[in-house]
Formats: structure tokens, sequence, C-alpha cells
């Protein structure tokens, strides 16, 4: 979720030391969800967080910087840095894999609709990414090397890619992602488009489940249209279809219709419903980004 800047940018310097700049931007909300599931009940989900980001130039010319979140706890999490120039843009910490991006648009706060679907391209770590930008083309690599020194621990080598091309109001992105310790990959396709006040998606993600007794190939595909009523009302329709090959395990249609309004001052209330494998669920609450 997008976080807007929450105080005045400040300009940071000491003897000897480039300045740099910090900028703090928070996030809170509120929201009443029920997942329809058996032996669950509706419930209240708040969050407060907030980010630092930090940045700077070298005398070279080399940009720099990095960034970390706070939550209510006091815990710091997703901490990250890079470096970018004429090169392109090096990324080191808790990053996304590349093609991460590739989904579906939220019903409301989240009901789930896309959570299935966006399921396919999991299990992808990453920890060191490149990205490189000319026009409207990007690519972005990632792997990665591990947080501990032993041999072959966790995700250890874990590859990435997603390629993005922007002309105009149409955005094409295309994705793909190995775990080298399952040997499970994905690939997957995005294209999304703007045309007024609305808004489409379309979205095809395939899996393959290469190892043990319970190898599977999955595959979805999901659409979504969103439409501007206003400056204020946005409402958004979306619909995933997931197929497994594995016997005796369903297919599944999830689909749902949701909406944001904007209150002004960075607050606005969200709400959705739609069906969930075969569950009917719902959320309602508000947003604050400051």
């Amino acid at each position: 979720m997008k976080k807007v800047l929450f105080a005045t940018t400040a300009l940071v310097a000491t003897a000897g030391v480039a300045a740099a700049d910090v900028a703090v931007s928070g996030y809170a909300e509120s929201i009443f969800k029920n997942t329809g599931a058996n032996g669950t009940d509706s419930h209240l989900v708040s969050v407060v967080e907030f980010d630092v980001a930090f940045s700077g130039t070298t005398d070279g010319g080399l940009s720099f910087g990095a960034t970390m979140d706070l939550d209510a706890t006091g815990a710091n999490s997703d901490p990250e840095i890079f470096i970018s120039g004429g090169f392109g843009r090096l990324n080191l910490g808790a990053i996304s894999q590349g093609g991460d991006n590739i989904g579906l648009a939220e019903v409301g706060d989240g009901v789930g609709i896309d959570d299935t679907l966006e399921g396919l391209r999991a299990g992808v770590a990453a920890d060191v990414g490149y990205s490189y930008t000319l026009d409207g083309l990007t690519i972005n690599l990632t792997t990665n090397v591990g947080a501990t020194s032993a041999l072959e621990s966790g995700d250890e080598g874990d590859f990435g890619m997603g390629i993005t091309y922007k002309m105009g109001d149409l955005t094409i992105e295309a994705g793909y992602g190995d775990d080298n310790q399952s040997g499970d990959s994905w690939s997957g396709i995005e294209v999304s488009y703007k045309m007024g006040a609305a808004s489409f998606g379309a979205t095809m993600i395939s899996r393959d489940e290469a190892v043990g007794s319970t190898a599977r190939d999955r595959s979805g595909f999901g659409a979504s249209i969103g439409y501007a009523v206003n400056d204020a009302l946005t409402v958004t329709g979306v619909y995933a279809s997931v197929e497994d090959a594995t016997a005796g395990v369903a297919d599944r249609d999830d689909y749902g219709l949701g909406f944001a309004y904007k209150l002004g001052g960075g607050a606005t209330l969200v709400g959705g419903m739609g069906e969930t494998g075969n569950l009917d669920a719902w959320d309602f609450g508000i947003q604050m980004s400051f």
C-alpha cells in the first residue's frame, strides 16, 4: 500500500559528511473483516506503521539510500539499501523477487480474491536485485544469497526476473521465478490499460511444481475493471480462476466488488465483498496515510 510523506524532508549534514535527505511516512488502518470460513467470525484488524527513508549522493554523482519499516511494537522490518547511477540500480536486503508486481487489483482492503492466483508465484526469495530502465522498458533481476553462512541453506540461489514495458496508458509486465531448493518455477504476464476514468487489467500465471509425490501443474487467469466515478470514489471488480492438475483437487473461481472513497487529507474509506473458495467474505474500514 502506498504511503505518502509524513513529515517535511529533513536535510542532515555533519562536518566532512555529504548531506543526506531523511523522509518519514506513516500508515494506519482499522478494518472490519469476515473471511466466511467455518468456525470464524467478524473481527477487527488495526495496523500502525511508519517508514524511514534515507538518501544521498556521492561526490561522483551516484545516488544511494536505505529504507526500513517500523510497526507499532517498534519492530524493524524490510531493511533495504540501494545504490544507483548510469549503470542501473542495485538493491540489497529485504526486496521482492523480480516479477512480483504481476497480479490483480485488491477488492476493498483485501478480501482475498487475488490471493490464490498470486500465490502461484510464491516461494521465490530475494535479497540481491539489479534493475535497469531504458525509455519505457525496465528489466529487474533478483537472486537470493541467504542471511546465514551455512552451505546451501534455505532459499539460497533462487532467481527472479521481471520485464516491464510502458507505452502511454498501456503497461505490459512479464515475469519468471525459480525456487532453487524445491525446483518449482512460475511464469506470468499482466497487461493493464487506462482509458479515461476506466482501467482494465488481465493476468495469467502458471506454476510447475516438479518435485515429490505432490508435484502438480497449476495455472490461473484473472481480470479486473476499475472506474473512477469522480475524484473521490473508485469502484473495482475482480475475477480470478485457478485450474489445478492434481486429481481430486477442484478448480476455483473467485470474484468480488470493492470501493475506495477518498475523504481528503490522506484518509480513505474502503470496503469490498466477494466469494473466495465458495466462502462469502467482506471487509470495511478506513485507511490513513500521513
